[in-house]
């Protein structure tokens, strides 16, 4: 079923509003990868599959590997705790 809604201003772009339940229904949020595409002046959001860089940039290295009173989980990973302790 068709949904009207209206075209807004964001920045020196403009911007289409997707309404909760549809986003829902797509698996889609703020940052998900869409790809856009004219045909026959219809125009068409696809979502995309996130490319590597995209997939990695939220990890903050900081918080994965800070130092803390337990064991690294980095050195858990690769063993050198075990090791260590024995």
């Amino acid at each position: 079923m068709p949904l009207k809604t209206s075209i807004s201003k964001w920045g020196s772009n403009l911007a289409v509003r997707i309404p909760q339940d549809i986003a829902d229904d797509l698996e889609i949020k703020k940052g998900t990868s869409v790809e856009l595409s004219l045909d026959d002046n219809v125009l068409r959001i696809r979502k995309t599959k996130p490319n590597l860089d995209e997939m990695i940039t939220p990890i903050d290295p900081d918080i994965y590997l800070r130092p803390s009173n337990r064991t690294n989980r980095a050195e858990m990973r690769f063993g050198r705790a075990r090791k260590n302790q024995q």
